[in-house]
């Protein structure tokens, strides 16, 4: 028995020594492939894990998918709007517009339209995205200053930025167009060359990745334009007394506008009343078109001696305005009225609902 025990065992042992080799072989095979693998796998990690890795770049692949499918979202009910801007009599750019984006589970404020946590800058006069903003937050520390020249002929302009950021910036662009401004201790100062009309998109983003954006409306360079804010309106009205006059222009009021913000009585004696600035002057005439497409101008409101008083001060020989309701309260001295006072030029169905009151007994001349 213990001789067969004895060779039981020395068998064991002859076993033992065989798989004792072969782990030996085998786990030497181990670390020698391990060893080839962590060779491998330092250029692997390198190529998963660094800066253009391909963990990041399907990242980046992954959000830009996600920011298509969230823009194709938003783009649907823009086109949407830009139909029933002509079709619906109910359409307007604000309540209107944010009505519908926010039926379709998307965010909106002012012009920031937010899309399954990606921001988008819109434009509602057309209404369309202008700017893709990814899903950084609006910084507080960063401040836009914009300034609006105009050349002599009013043909051509420049807006000046002036951007302020705590931050260092990384993006500044003008529609879309990369630009390009030294940081002067955080003060960057761009100057955009314009040519035409339109609302330019102004986009900053800082290292952070937080953004501000502006947008500046532009309606002097003396081509057709479109007016659908009280906003516009004074804009328009400024640049034609500052020599713009839109000859062989067409001016299009596109909604009834209210002025009861801009020009009003206010109410005690502490504080001025706020009056209206007549459109053109006896030096600058505004000699364009202005087709009011039947829309109103309502709460217009003038109290004062100068002669001269309407919604339009003065309008030249080629001068015209078309289909346009005005309501209001205007006082003034000589030549006053509720939609022209010195006109040059042609008044077509137009319809006057101002109370006019003129302190002056001078004759009116051509007054509507």
């Amino acid at each position: 028995m213990k001789k067969d025990k004895l060779i039981f065992n020395s068998k064991n042992k002859v076993k033992d020594t065989y798989w004792e080799t072969q782990k030996g072989i085998t786990l030497i095979a181990l670390i020698i492939t391990i060893i080839i693998l962590l060779i491998l796998a330092g250029v692997t990690i390198s190529l998963i894990l660094g800066d253009n890795g391909l963990f990041k770049t399907a990242k980046e692949a992954g959000e830009k998918y996600d920011e298509a499918g969230a823009r194709e979202k938003l783009e649907t009910v823009l086109v949407s709007l830009q139909a029933d801007k002509f079709t619906n009599p109910n359409y307007n750019e604000k309540e209107y517009i944010d009505n519908r984006i926010m039926e379709n589970n998307m965010n909106i404020s002012g012009d920031l339209a937010i899309v399954d946590g990606w921001q988008f800058n819109i434009d509602r006069s057309v209404p369309k995205i202008v700017a893709s903003l990814g899903k950084g937050k609006e910084s507080n520390n960063i401040n836009i200053a914009s300034v609006i020249e105009y050349t002599e002929d009013f043909k051509k302009g420049t807006i000046t930025l002036t951007i302020t950021s705590e931050v260092e910036l990384s993006i500044i662009t003008v529609n879309g167009e990369n630009i390009s401004a030294t940081n002067n201790n955080g003060t960057y100062t761009v100057i955009k060359n314009i040519e035409d009309n339109g609302t330019y998109n102004i986009y900053v983003k800082d290292i952070k990745d937080d953004y501000k954006l502006k947008n500046v409306k532009v309606l002097g360079i003396q081509k057709d334009i479109v007016i659908y804010t009280v906003e516009d309106l004074v804009q328009f009205a400024g640049i034609v007394n500052k020599g713009g006059s839109y000859e062989g222009k067409t001016v299009n009021l596109a909604s009834d506008l209210d002025l009861k913000d801009v020009c009003y009585q206010v109410d005690g004696t502490v504080q001025k009343d706020i009056s209206w600035t007549p459109i053109g002057t006896e030096l600058n005439q505004f000699k364009g078109t202005f087709e009011g497409n039947n829309k109103e101008i309502s709460n217009i409101y003038i109290n004062s001696t100068a002669s001269d008083q309407a919604l339009f001060g003065s309008v030249g020989t080629t001068g015209k305005v078309k289909k346009l309701k005005v309501r209001g309260t205007i006082s003034g001295g000589s030549n006053c009225a509720g939609i022209v006072a010195v006109n040059n030029g042609l008044i077509d169905k137009c319809t006057n609902y101002v109370n006019v009151h003129s302190n002056s007994y001078h004759v009116r001349r051509n007054c509507w």
